[in-house]
C-alpha cells in the first residue's frame, strides 16, 4: 500500500513538471512583446532624443549668431574706413587744387580806405594846382598811386581800382559846379571822375609796383 501510494504522488509529480514545461502559445508571447515595447517606448525615447538634438543644435546656432554679428562689424568697419578715407582723398585734392586763402588777402577794406583817402587827396591837390579840364586831378592821382606802389608790399591792385574809381566819382561831384550838374545830370561829372581816379590811380600804382621789383631785385 506504501509502494502504491508513493509510485501514485511521483506519477502526479512528473505529470505537473511535464505541463509545467510545456511552451506558451503564440498569441501570449505577442501580447507580452507588445505590452514590453509600449512600455519602454512610450516613456523614455522621446526625452533622450529631443534634449540630445536640443545639446547638438544649440552650439552651431550660437556659433551661427556670433559669426553673423563679426560680419556685420567688419563690414561696418570696412564701411568707416572706406568714407573716412574717401573724405580725406578728397580733402587734400580739394586743398592741392585751391589753397586756403583768408579773406584779407583777397580785399582789406582798411587797404580800401586808405587808397580812397590817398588818391582823393592827390586828385583835389592835382586840381587845385593845375585848374584845367581834370588835368591836375589826374596827374595827382597818378602820383600818389606811383608812390603807393612803391611803399607797399603786397599787391592791392583791387583795393586800389575800387579806392581810385571811389575817390575819383566824389571828387568829381566836389569840384563840378551845382548848377551844371543840376541843368545837366549828376552822373556824367560822378561817371568822368571816377574813370580819371581809376585810369590814374591802375597805372601809377603799377609804374610804382615796377620800379619797386626793380630797385628790390638782386643785381647780377
Amino acid at each position: 500500500m506504501v509502494q502504491a501510494s508513493v509510485g501514485t504522488s511521483m506519477s502526479d509529480r512528473s505529470d505537473e513538471l511535464t505541463e509545467s514545461r510545456e511552451p506558451r502559445s503564440t498569441d501570449d508571447l505577442l501580447e507580452e512583446t507588445d505590452r514590453l515595447l509600449s512600455d519602454s517606448g512610450g516613456g523614455g525615447s522621446s526625452g533622450p532624443s529631443e534634449s540630445a538634438s536640443d545639446v547638438d543644435s544649440s552650439p552651431f546656432e550660437e556659433s551661427d549668431t556670433h559669426r553673423s554679428a563679426s560680419v556685420d562689424d567688419l563690414e561696418t568697419n570696412v564701411g568707416t574706413e572706406r568714407a573716412d578715407g574717401s573724405a580725406t582723398s578728397v580733402g587734400s585734392r580739394l586743398g592741392r587744387i585751391a589753397p586756403s586763402v583768408s579773406t584779407g588777402d583777397l580785399f582789406s577794406p582798411k587797404a580800401f580806405l586808405a587808397f580812397m583817402l590817398l588818391l582823393g587827396s592827390g586828385l583835389l591837390v592835382g586840381n587845385a594846382v593845375i585848374p584845367f579840364a581834370g588835368l591836375g586831378g589826374l596827374v595827382g592821382a597818378f602820383g600818389m598811386a606811383f608812390l603807393a606802389g612803391l611803399v607797399t608790399s603786397k599787391r592791392r591792385y583791387l583795393e586800389v581800382i575800387t579806392g581810385g574809381a571811389s575817390a575819383g566819382g566824389i571828387t568829381g561831384l566836389l569840384t563840378t559846379d551845382l548848377t551844371f550838374a543840376i541843368a545837366v545830370s549828376f552822373s556824367a561829372p560822378l561817371l568822368v571822375g571816377a574813370g580819371v581816379g581809376l585810369l590814374a590811380s591802375v597805372v601809377g600804382y603799377y609804374f610804382g609796383r615796377d620800379l619797386r621789383d626793380g630797385l628790390s631785385r638782386d643785381i647780377d
